[in-house]
């Protein structure tokens, strides 16, 4: 059996009959299943640009209108499609805010607590300023009761606390040039007077 074209309608159960004057034969039904594939429609107006000023986006949809049926392939690529749109209107700076300090964290093994803040309430946009000031500080939660005090005092913030830490390496660092300087000096004056000390013990023994 040839077809040469069919749609939705022929779907159905088909036999071929062959017939002569001495006999009449008819085939086996045979099944006809029309595949058919999903349609779209038109592409949608492009929607109003999402932003008031800067860039924002836009995007048009398409709906599957006709199904498939019979096991036909689904309607291809994507139902709708997003592009970028620039409204030509400059947007003003907004200067970040801090947001409200945390809470404080658990007290940890350096008997110190932190509590944070973002610059997010709101985060600078558009060339506006960033936060000015620290985003962590810490405080001692022990009550003076800790093996290891925070030594940089209650709230102090990070920026503090880095200075701190500076002067306290140079601090060792100039104890570790002056204490080997004194311990020589020490070690000359000493040998000094022990040298003295022998040459006036010699002196002594000659005249007597």
């Amino acid at each position: 059996m040839l077809l040469l074209s069919a749609g939705p309608d022929d779907v159905g159960n088909y036999s071929c009959v062959a017939e002569n004057v001495a006999a009449k034969r008819v085939s086996d039904p045979a099944f006809l299943k029309v595949y058919k594939d999903g349609t779209w429609t038109q592409w949608s107006a492009w929607s109003p640009c999402s932003a008031e000023c800067g860039t924002g986006h836009q995007k048009r949809t398409r709906t599957c209108t006709a199904p498939p049926a019979a096991g036909g392939p689904a309607c291809r690529d994507p139902a709708f499609q997003k592009k970028e749109c620039a409204t030509g209107v400059p947007c003003p700076a907004v200067d970040g805010a801090w947001s409200a300090w945390g809470e404080w964290s658990t007290c940890g093994p350096d008997c110190t607590q932190r509590s944070s803040r973002a610059c997010d309430a709101p985060a600078p946009l558009f060339g506006g300023r960033v936060c000015v000031g620290d985003d962590t500080v810490t405080r001692n939660c022990t009550g003076g009761m800790c093996m290891k005090p925070n030594m940089y005092g209650e709230g102090f913030t990070k920026k503090a606390r880095d200075e701190a830490v500076r002067q306290d390496i140079s601090l060792i660092v100039v104890l570790a040039v002056l204490v080997p300087l004194v311990l020589l000096l020490f070690f000359f004056v000493l040998r000094k007077y022990t040298s003295k000390s022998r040459q006036n013990g010699v002196l002594y023994e000659a005249a007597v």
